[in-house]
């Protein structure tokens, strides 16, 4: 899911792929922020099908203040009771951390939701972008609720912290756009099935990546499932003893082919944030220990 066409007034614009990628050495972020161009982004899923009722209820909009109302940017996941974690991007442009007081997040439902008019929301009162100002490969954040969610709004995800292989079954989740070049989120949460890459690709378009053992992860499209604009942040998942677990999160992606007027889809590259990885910066956060934080084999 990558941002496109969407301007907020209180921060720049993102380009996101998958929710929230910013246009850096020729990649693009999947949010909706701006990352210090013109242009606004909204990720979302290509070729994407609708998630079943309870498929994702971990999943999370996350919203921010443009003038007197507040847009949808970027996709999140509840990780703990009381904070979702997100897309680095999606959390400090041009250097500047995002106040928390700027965002709404909406939990509990497939349909994108409208805290200007009615839908529950909550309010973040801390951010923690770790250490994405310095380092862009380490694209995650996390942002602290004001009150806990109950389980009969939201059920936190457990993380993924294994092997991730080329031929790990891997599905991505988002509101953001359907349609490259869109600047409109999808109204319901879509899903696609991705494929996890380890070519010469993945080196050539991120010098970030050296395997999918370390911070990103590489997903190349040759079927033309994507994440795109307003995906950012969205959550990446396998299915683990019969229990969805969070491998990793949209972050950025390209088109290989650098005259191609697509971003997302046919011929794309994309990478993702691997929160296994990231699981004492999480835990050093929420307070919740790596073993809680993570889903146990049952042997």
């Amino acid at each position: 899911m990558r941002l496109t066409g969407v301007l907020i007034s209180l921060v720049p614009t993102f380009i996101v792929h998958v929710s929230g990628y910013a246009v850096r050495s020729g990649k693009v972020l999947r949010s909706d922020l701006d990352q210090g161009s013109n242009e606004g982004l909204v990720t979302n899923i290509i070729n994407g099908v609708q998630t079943d009722s309870d498929e994702f209820g971990f999943a999370a909009q996350i919203f921010l203040k443009s003038g007197n109302s507040y847009r949808f940017v970027c996709t999140g996941s509840l990780i703990t009771e009381n904070y979702i974690l997100t897309a680095g991007h999606c959390a400090i442009t041009n250097n500047v951390e995002i106040s928390p007081d700027s965002y709404r997040i909406v939990l509990g439902s497939r349909s994108l939701g409208n805290p200007n008019s009615g839908t529950d929301y909550y309010n973040v009162v801390k951010v923690n972008p770790g250490n994405y100002a310095t380092n862009s490969a380490h694209d995650i954040a996390l942002l602290k609720l004001e009150k806990s969610v109950p389980n009969s709004v939201a059920t936190p995800i457990k993380v993924y912290s294994f092997r991730v292989y080329n031929k790990l079954p891997v599905t991505v989740a988002g509101w953001g756009v359907t349609t490259a070049g869109s600047a409109t989120p999808s109204n319901i949460l879509l899903k696609t099935v991705v494929d996890i890459s380890s070519s010469s690709n993945c080196t050539n378009y991120n010098r970030d990546w050296t395997t999918n053992y370390g911070p990103l992860i590489c997903q190349e499209s040759y079927t033309g499932n994507d994440s795109c604009q307003g995906d950012s942040g969205g959550p990446l998942v396998t299915v683990l003893d019969g229990e969805q677990v969070l491998v990793g999160m949209t972050s950025n992606g390209s088109n290989k082919d650098p005259s191609a007027s697509n971003e997302c889809g046919d011929n794309s590259i994309a990478f993702y944030t691997r929160i296994g990885y990231f699981l004492k910066f999480i835990s050093d956060e929420t307070g919740v220990s790596i073993g809680n934080l993570s889903k146990r084999l049952n042997l």
